[in-house]
């Protein structure tokens, strides 16, 4: 996350905000889950775009990573080389069946302003040819 330009630019901002002052986006969270990718997407056949399927298998492991004003007073966000540099959760693996079906997926969920969320595939991106 070091690497990532919205991390430093948010790092820098937030404590030069003033109490009321408001980040755009308010919030990016990172979550993590196992998925069988083979369930992930079905393929339209009149154009071939692959969407999310509903009928996904997946494994939640939970929050990974949260990028907000709030989040940010929490963090140690410089190492001793002066670089910023936080530290993601640790999450634990489930033992499942057949645990060589799944993939690890991290999922962005950007919450832009009050209610407006950009969630897992719903950017163009998602929305690919075979």
């Amino acid at each position: 996350m070091s690497k990532e330009p919205q991390v430093a630019i948010a790092s820098n901002l937030a404590p030069q905000m003033p109490p009321f002052g408001v980040m755009i986006p308010e919030k990016i969270v990172i979550d993590a889950c196992l998925a069988d990718m083979q369930k992930e997407f079905i393929t339209d056949r009149k154009n071939g775009i692959k969407r999310p399927s509903p009928k996904r298998l997946r494994y939640e492991l939970g929050k990974v990573f949260e990028l907000s004003r709030e989040a940010l007073s929490g963090y140690q966000l410089f190492n001793n080389k002066n670089e910023v540099s936080i530290t993601c959760r640790t999450l634990n693996i489930p033992k499942i069946k057949r645990r060589q079906l799944y993939h690890l997926l991290l999922r962005t969920r950007i919450h832009l302003y009050d209610n407006v969320v950009i969630d897992e595939y719903e950017s163009e991106p998602a929305q690919t040819k075979r």
